[in-house]
């Protein structure tokens, strides 16, 4: 036990210590508004690059709660990095590079922004169907998705024009939502509706600090294609809707049950920074204020009361509550965009977006389906004792 406790201790160590250092090598982009040279914006961006690399592990923390899986999750999180993002490569500079004019086809920091983007979508997309696919099929996800973000790409600003999406709502967490649906409703994994959670304290703490962290650095992923001007008054926008999530969360939770569920609360806290992604360079700090505590509020209400039905309606869980946070805010701060801004043709990116990915996703999940339905912890891969239980 006191191994056990010691391997905690070290997890959060190495977490605060990774913590420290991303921190450390935060880039001063204040002076990038006056100083516009090539190279100073290559490694600004670059900065920018690095740090969404450190948010995609941290979204591995995120889904660390469920004990029973915590090995899985990371090693989830590692594989399809390190499998999806070299062979979108292939495919976008080799295979698919005569279809791409708008967006990066060529080995330059713009492009390995938009792989590091396309691999963090996917790793939300797990979150759905976590605990429901062998390990296996963590690979098989990492080489359908990389063609359907491409698609989706292709279709969003290659063929649609006037699309505004700078921070991701619907490129990032409309679509990880929906390919993660469209693998639920095909996986139909009953086990997965009764399977025990098996949250402790301890590792809901993971979750507490992962989000606090992404918090932090959501600035860079929301700017990582923004040229150096926007970054500042974009990073504010960012923040402001981060601050109103945050207190809706809270003040919602507290109305509807008199408690904080701290699950809940550490998810729906994010939700103003995925709302914000359609209008993040487009709005005030107010307005960003204003649609971050719609976007909490929301969040919180989705997971209270929409789950639940959504659940009983189709048979399926989002073992994560992927559509809580990033398919509702992610929807929502798009419909936003095109009532404000965009008009119908973000409506139609929108519809696009969530058709390939479902569909694509649907397939994937015909590819992964095991029968009997699993349920799934780290001892189908790793040497440890099956349901294992921790009391901290």
């Amino acid at each position: 036990m006191k191994l056990l406790k010691s391997r905690k201790v070290l997890w959060l160590g190495l977490l605060v210590a990774a913590t420290v250092v991303a921190l450390i090598i935060q880039p001063v982009t204040v002076f990038a508004q006056e100083i516009l040279d090539v190279e100073i914006i290559d490694n600004l961006m670059w900065q920018r690059v690095q740090n969404i690399f450190f948010m995609y592990m941290l979204v591995a923390f995120l889904m660390l709660f469920v004990k029973r899986m915590e090995w899985i999750v990371c090693l989830a999180v590692m594989v399809t990095l390190c499998v999806s993002l070299p062979w979108y490569a292939f495919l976008k500079t080799v295979v698919f590079a005569n279809y791409f004019s708008v967006m990066p086809t060529g080995w330059t920091v713009d492009f390995l922004a938009m792989g590091i983007v396309m691999s963090i979508t996917l790793v939300i997309a797990i979150g759905v169907c976590l605990g429901q696919v062998k390990h296996g099929a963590y690979v098989i996800m990492a080489l359908t998705f990389p063609f359907a973000f491409l698609l989706m790409e292709w279709f969003m600003f290659e063929s649609l024009v006037g699309v505004l999406d700078a921070g991701g709502s619907i490129v990032v967490h409309a679509a990880a939502w929906a390919f993660g649906f469209g693998m639920i409703m095909t996986i139909r994994s009953k086990s997965a509706m009764t399977a025990p959670m098996d949250i402790t304290t301890h590792s809901v703490s993971f979750v507490w600090l992962a989000s606090m962290l992404l918090f932090i650095l959501w600035p860079s992923f929301v700017t990582v294609l923004l040229t150096p001007d926007k970054i500042v008054d974009v990073a504010i926008v960012t923040y402001m809707s981060g601050f109103g999530a945050a207190v809706a969360a809270y003040a919602v939770n507290w109305v509807i049950d008199k408690k904080v569920d701290p699950l809940i609360y550490t998810y729906a806290m994010l939700c103003g920074m995925v709302a914000i992604g359609s209008t993040c360079d487009l709005v005030g700090p107010w307005t960003g204020l204003i649609i971050g505590i719609a976007a909490g509020a929301i969040s919180v209400l989705c997971f209270k009361y929409w789950q639940p039905f959504t659940e009983k309606a189709f048979g399926v869980k989002d073992m994560m509550g992927v559509q809580n946070l990033h398919g509702v805010g992610g929807i929502f701060g798009a419909l936003i965009c095109a009532v404000m801004f965009a008009g119908i043709v973000q409506v139609w990116a929108l519809l696009g977006a969530i058709a390939i990915m479902i569909v694509v996703g649907g397939i994937t999940g015909l590819l992964c389906r095991t029968r009997p339905a699993l349920d799934v912890d780290d001892s189908e891969v790793f040497a440890v004792e099956p349901g294992r239980a921790e009391p901290y």
